[in-house]
């Protein structure tokens, strides 16, 4: 262990570990944007300069990259200190001038514009993409490429890499967002859809399963994991402080007493893809009553916000109800005919109707329809059977249909009524 001090306070560290770790471990922060804590340390960015003091002078150095030493006093927060970070920062907004993170850390530190002439890329060269492709996957698929100025992140020769894995630990890292998987393989990455969520968000290979998991412990997928499958990665087991990370464990089936068994058998929820014509399946926001379920609740992958599959709010959310019929076909045919059903909406068929109703078009409420009507024939049973529920008023009919009474009026008038 080796004792130094920073900003006035004494941390004891083990040996080997940096300026930047021990500062972590007082809870002080110092500015960086190529420091990840699962890669070596590199010192690319220059934004985490601190100022070593000594015995005669004192000089600037990258806390990412320095070893902390016995008896060193370091200063992060000096006038010298923050004057050379402007620079820093000043350099990656003339790069980088339109990248989230650059401008976030530029207010951060006070600077507002910047007195070097713009280029607008959007890699900042912190090199993590190629760290972790390297380190991490033991792949290289992406590395640095020329020199000075043309300095540039890519593939060789710029073309698609046959071996890279598309795992896209590339993407996670990139603290400017910037890294596209298809400029770098031509392979799709596959995302781990989420159980519990319903496929509708995805989750990494090691994960809670969800909130209320007993035991509230993560687990990891042997069958994505890539330390597991190839050897490589091992990242978790670098962010874990407490080395909870066990990739040798095996499950084990244990036997236990208990007081009480509660068994929950559930229900199977209906496959709404045997109903082809609504487009479950095929069209990306037609969803189930669980995937409903799971976008409306906190804790769902939108935080309860209803959101179409681009991340945008619907201009209107149809939804389709169903009420269970308890009795036969006869009953259920009989009942259509008499109007029962037409304005409360579509039912639940028996097992043994057939699947062949024709779909009333909107913005009629009812859905489900008799055997072997064409649209023309459905829509007309429905209105006229909606305007005998309604005891012939059609004001009260047409706000039953949701239609215009103008629009009724026309209807009725192409029946001879």
């Amino acid at each position: 262990m080796v004792t130094l001090t920073i900003d006035g306070k004494t941390v004891e560290v083990e040996e080997g570990s940096t300026i930047l770790q021990a500062a972590e471990k007082l809870g002080i922060e110092i500015p960086t944007l190529c420091h990840h804590k699962a890669l070596l340390p590199y010192g690319a960015c220059r934004l985490c300069l601190v100022e070593l003091v000594g015995p005669r002078k004192s000089w600037i150095q990258a806390s990412c990259v320095y070893p902390a030493e016995e008896g060193l006093v370091v200063k992060t927060s000096t006038e010298r200190v923050l004057r050379t970070r402007k620079i820093m920062i000043e350099l990656l907004l003339a790069r980088c001038p339109e990248v989230e993170v650059v401008q976030e850390l530029a207010r951060q530190m006070g600077v507002e514009e910047t007195r070097f002439p713009k280029k607008n890329e959007d890699c900042i060269l912190c090199g993590l993409c190629a760290r972790v492709c390297q380190e991490r996957m033991g792949v290289g698929a992406v590395n640095f490429a020329n020199r000075g100025t043309e300095k540039k992140v890519g593939t060789p020769y710029d073309k698609h890499s046959s071996i890279c894995m598309a795992c896209g630990a590339c993407e996670v890292v990139c603290p400017a967002h910037c890294v596209d998987l298809s400029e770098v393989t031509t392979r799709t990455p596959r995302p781990i859809p989420s159980e519990f969520d319903e496929g509708l968000s995805s989750r990494a290979s090691i994960y809670i399963p969800f909130a209320q998991a007993v035991p509230h412990k993560p687990v990891i997928d042997k069958t994505t994991c890539i330390r597991l499958q190839t050897g490589a990665c091992g990242a978790c087991e670098a962010f874990c402080d407490a080395g909870a990370i066990r990739y040798d464990q095996e499950d084990t089936i244990e036997e236990i007493e208990v007081g009480t068994i509660i068994v929950a058998t559930g229900f199977d929820l209906f496959d709404a893809g045997q109903i082809g014509r609504y487009g479950y399946g095929r069209l990306k926001n037609v969803v189930n009553a669980l995937e409903f379920e799971r976008l409306s609740h906190a804790s769902g992958p939108t935080g309860g916000e209803l959101l179409t599959s681009a991340g945008k709010r619907p201009e209107a959310v149809a939804i389709l109800t169903a009420y269970a019929w308890p009795g036969n076909v006869r009953e259920l045919r009989n009942a259509i005919e008499r109007g029962v059903i037409a304005s409360t909406g579509p039912v639940i068929l028996p097992k043994d109707l057939p699947p062949r109703l024709r779909v009333a078009p909107s913005p009629f409420r009812t859905l489900s329809v008799p055997l072997g009507l064409t649209l023309g024939e459905a829509e007309r049973k429905i209105i006229l059977s909606t305007l005998e529920f309604c005891q012939g008023n059609r004001t009260k009919a047409a706000r039953v249909l949701r239609i215009g009474r103008r629009t009724l009026q026309s209807k009725l008038k192409s029946y001879g009524l």
